[in-house]
């Protein structure tokens, strides 16, 4: 292995091949989901030498194969591209925005100042309590 690949793994945690391979198989899924290109063209435009190729990795990284994953991707209405090398995913269904939504709790200022001024208080006790320990030595 050269001192590149090397330098590569390090940075990155995987070997250039590897990086190389996600990089086929993200613009692959994107392909897959939002046009009606045949897997045979995607696999080929994206650079993998014959579908046969393009199948195995794709099992390999997803667990399922390239038709079952745009059959789905269809089901949910998702739509995706590339912008700057970052999937932007847009979908209007309810049920995905609830589950993003479970991810940031909703916490509203009156809570933070509350919490803020509780430990503030605590803050000043602490304070005061140090200050009288250096005040009897």
């Amino acid at each position: 292995m050269n001192y590149t690949s090397q330098f590569f793994k390090r940075q990155l945690g995987v070997s250039f091949l590897e990086y190389v391979l996600r990089l086929r198989l993200r613009e692959a899924t994107v392909r897959l989901a939002n046009s009606t290109d045949s897997v045979a063209h995607i696999a080929s435009d994206c650079g993998f030498a014959d579908i046969k190729a393009f199948n195995v990795s794709f099992k390999k990284h997803f667990h399922t194969t390239p038709s079952e994953y745009r059959k789905q991707a269809k089901e949910l209405g998702r739509k995706t591209k590339l912008h700057d090398w970052k999937e932007m995913i847009s979908t209007q269904e309810q049920d995905i925005i609830r589950i993003l939504e479970s991810f940031v709790p909703y916490r509203d200022d009156l809570q933070y100042k509350v919490e803020l001024d509780e430990a503030n208080q605590k803050l000043q006790t602490v304070k005061k309590q140090l200050k009288s320990v250096v005040e009897e030595l």
